[in-house]
């Protein structure tokens, strides 16, 4: 309730009676962070005074009750009846909302009956400072994803195709009990020159492969990625992967607490051509959170914030490089994926 407890005192200092999270039309992972409950169609609402509530349909009360940290429970059988608890409420009220998650129908019926103001960044910073559990969280999914990442390199000879690869990963995953952070991305040959590709069903070609993978433990997700050779590399091949990891690695060292995101994206964006993407994101119950570690970034990185730094190298139907980490900022950043970096070099003719 640590966090519950921020928020009470964000409202206070801001005069804002309400916290109102709408969690209907599109799920507002606000509403999973701050009650461990995830569900369609439910509200929260946090009160400068007095105690946090959750508000859900009647066929959803049995799982609040099981799986919500907040305790202070209402249920209603139909939606007006909600829309009338709520209107009641927040009558006159002053409410901090999600402006990027509420609709603008939404919205415009708040307004009718009560002033809404935009704590969306309040919330945003607010999570990307972590606690002890949920460092605790994002470490056993950090874990667990490494070892399968490794457990797959050392295995990788026995793939043929990159959906052999994906399946892999995906039924490893499975088979720890735990859920994907997101569909892995495998991308061998010049595929691998496209950041976001998928996995098909096609032979596994020569060249670099990156392989993007993440597991989520009670809903905290860890990202890694590493990239593979398959065949023999050119000395020129095994160069630029090293330039690669050595940025990489030099990034991550740079980072203290206070050092703003710019000046780390600046620092690989100078010394790595082809570097066409962010270097970075922060990492919870969503897979991409703030900080933002861009060149346009205006974040500032603090203690015990949890973030990728994922340089990487592309050129256009040739290759593709990407080497990330999960880190966890403390006096000094500590690396949370422990898969190696050495370049694993592969002959699936063996």
């Amino acid at each position: 309730m640590e966090k519950i407890k921020e928020v009470k005192e964000y409202l206070k200092k801001n005069n804002i009676d309400f916290c109102f999270i709408v969690n209907s039309n599109k799920k507002d992972s606000n509403f999973l962070y701050f009650t461990n409950f995830d569900v369609d169609f439910a509200y929260l609402l946090i009160p400068k005074k007095g105690k946090t509530e959750i508000i859900v349909s009647e066929m959803e009360y049995s799982r609040a009750k099981k799986y919500s940290k907040i305790k202070n429970i209402k249920k209603f059988s139909r939606s007006k009846e909600i829309r009338a608890y709520i209107k009641k409420k927040l009558n006159n009220k002053r409410i901090g909302i999600n402006y990027e998650n509420v609709t603008l129908g939404d919205a415009r019926r708040l307004r009718k009956y009560c002033k809404i103001k935009d704590i969306s960044k309040f919330l945003l910073k607010t999570r990307s400072v972590k606690t002890y559990d949920e460092i605790r969280n994002i470490k056993k999914a950090c874990l667990t994803a490494s070892k399968i990442m490794t457990k797959c390199i050392d295995n990788f000879y026995k793939f043929k195709t990159e959906k052999d690869v994906e399946n892999f990963l995906i039924e490893e995953t499975q088979k720890n009990d735990y859920d994907l952070a997101f569909k892995p991305v495998v991308a061998s040959g010049y595929n691998a020159a496209m950041p976001h590709y998928r996995a098909k069903q096609v032979k596994l070609k020569k060249g670099f492969c990156v392989i993007d993978f993440g597991v989520a433990y009670k809903n905290y997700n860890s990202d890694i990625t590493r990239t593979v050779y398959i065949g023999n590399p050119s000395n020129k091949e095994v160069e630029l992967y090293n330039k690669v990891l050595s940025i990489q690695e030099a990034c991550i060292k740079n980072i203290l607490p206070g050092i703003k995101a710019k000046k780390i994206d600046s620092y690989a964006r100078k010394n790595l051509s082809g570097f066409i993407h962010g270097l970075g994101h922060g990492i919870g119950v969503e897979i991409h959170e703030f900080p933002n570690i861009t060149e346009e970034s205006k974040d500032i990185l603090k203690k015990k914030m949890v973030f990728t730094i994922e340089p990487g190298t592309y050129k256009e139907k040739k290759y593709g490089i990407r080497i990330e980490d999960t880190v966890l900022l403390k006096d000094k950043p500590e690396i949370l994926t422990k898969t190696y970096k050495k370049l694993k070099v592969i002959n699936l003719n063996s």
